[in-house]
């Protein structure tokens, strides 16, 4: 009897545990499934051009952390690993500039989904502050990629539309650092945790970045930067700050 037992138990919780494996792959699929670039693979530009097609069609759900399958997709679309072809320096100059604007596009049409979403409601502030210092991140690439571009263009200074692109470039690199910098005010959406991995993530972008900031950007900055060092109790979010002071006052 006993045994009977034992071996009715055991089929129910292969049947359970079937189900369940069932259902994780159902889910684990529903992205791949709707045209979402496989995560188990570097993304490359085109990987975020469709990616973001997919996801502002509405066809599937944008991902979330607190989900299987969605934390997945946002694992791989933040991953720094997805740098690869645009660091591959014996690749033409174009093909990575390329590459670097396809996932900027990308990432960027994504981030406006998850600021609609929070506009709506949503509590997407996880995802939107690593979409955010994934960005900045993204924003170092471009930037030396620029210069480089440049300095293989005969007379560059004298092409007046390619140095007003350029221009723009900065222009939206300071735009991007300011919304982080307004984002670190908004306590009422980001968690404590959130805005220390925003803090990290901007100073760790801060030295590369600076260069596109106007000394009128850089003086703003500092205030700002000041303003929230009063403001937060945190140690180490104090000294984080601390050091983007210091390197904004670093040529």
């Amino acid at each position: 009897m006993k045994k009977s037992i034992r071996k009715v138990l055991l089929a129910a919780s292969l049947m359970i545990a079937a189900a369940v494996a069932e259902r994780a792959q159902a889910q684990s699929n529903s992205y791949l499934e709707a045209g979402i670039p496989a995560t188990n693979r570097v993304w490359l530009g085109p990987d975020y051009e469709r990616a973001a097609g997919i996801l502002a069609s509405g066809s599937v759900d944008l991902p979330r952390y607190d989900d299987e399958a969605g934390r997945d997709v946002l694992l791989r679309l933040t991953s720094l690993e997805n740098f690869a072809l645009a660091n591959n320096r014996t690749l033409a100059i174009g093909a990575r500039l390329n590459d670097t604007a396809l996932r900027l596009n990308g990432a960027g049409t994504i981030l406006k989904l998850y600021l609609n979403a929070a506009t709506n409601g949503a509590k997407v502030n996880r995802e939107l502050v690593q979409l955010s210092v994934f960005l900045l991140h993204n924003a170092t690439i471009l930037l030396p990629m620029l210069d480089e571009f440049a300095a293989s263009i005969p007379d560059f200074y004298n092409q007046p539309i390619r140095v007003e692109g350029r221009r723009k470039a900065h222009a939206g690199v300071v735009t991007m650092f300011a919304g982080a910098e307004v984002s670190l005010s908004e306590t009422d959406f980001y968690s404590t945790e959130d805005v220390s991995y925003l803090l990290q993530g901007m100073a760790d972008t801060l030295p590369a970045l600076k260069v596109a900031f106007t000394p009128e950007y850089r003086e703003e900055l500092r205030i700002k930067l000041n303003e929230h060092r009063a403001r937060l109790d945190g140690v180490e979010d104090r000294a984080i700050l601390d050091r983007m002071l210091l390197e904004l006052g670093a040529e």
